[in-house]
């Protein structure tokens, strides 16, 4: 977006010449490229939460999905949808005369605030707040999982066996009997305490 917008007044500033901003094939282009550019700015952007977001998963799959060639192909296609979508830019900006570069299809004229309101306002500010919930609900998932495992090591600390498999703790001091079963799943943990024949269920 810097580049399209600057190159016209570096030409100007250069050569003293308006005629070859206006030039029609440097027209279409700045006008198509600026949009373009600056809707696969925000396109990053999002791709950048998604990102956080996989990475900020408890789920170890989720944290695979994207590899480097993946992400290359993704850039790729970005970059072309981008083009495509403000490609009509570069079909009804023309130069009617030798010294302007402006629309001249009426309807167009209707149609450009929609395009960039659309790919460059609404659709960054929704892709990127659901994002962000998400994100956010990922972390609070982390800050209940560790505040689990600070319960389990103070509640286990007093125990002298730890097996995992699920993961049992035996408390063999004293004559009571407490039993703590903890199972990895999917969805978090599992942790069922069992002590004098009674059994209490934390769930995450």
């Amino acid at each position: 977006m810097l580049i399209t917008g600057l190159v016209p007044r570096v030409i100007v500033g250069l050569t003293g010449n308006t005629s070859l901003v206006n030039f029609l094939l440097l027209c279409k282009a700045r006008t198509m490229l600026k949009p373009a550019s600056a809707t696969f700015s925000m396109a990053c952007v999002c791709l950048a939460a998604f990102d956080r977001y996989l990475y900020s998963s408890l789920d170890l799959r989720r944290q695979r999905w994207v590899t480097l060639q993946q992400t290359r192909l993704i850039i790729t296609i970005t970059v072309i949808l981008c083009l495509v979508v403000f490609s009509p830019y570069a079909v009804f900006y023309t130069a009617p005369v030798p010294s302007s570069c402006s629309i001249v299809n009426p309807i167009f004229i209707y149609v450009q605030p929609c395009l960039s309101l659309i790919f460059y306002n609404l659709a960054p500010v929704v892709i990127l707040s659901i994002i962000c919930s998400l994100t956010w609900r990922n972390l609070g998932q982390q800050t209940t999982e560790m505040e689990l495992k600070k319960l389990v090591i103070i509640i286990g600390g007093g125990w002298s066996e730890i097996g995992v498999g699920g993961l049992l703790v035996y408390n063999r001091g004293g004559h009571s009997s407490t039993e703590i079963s903890i199972e990895l799943t999917d969805a978090g943990f599992h942790v069922t305490i069992a002590h004098h024949g009674g059994q209490y269920f934390m769930r995450q």
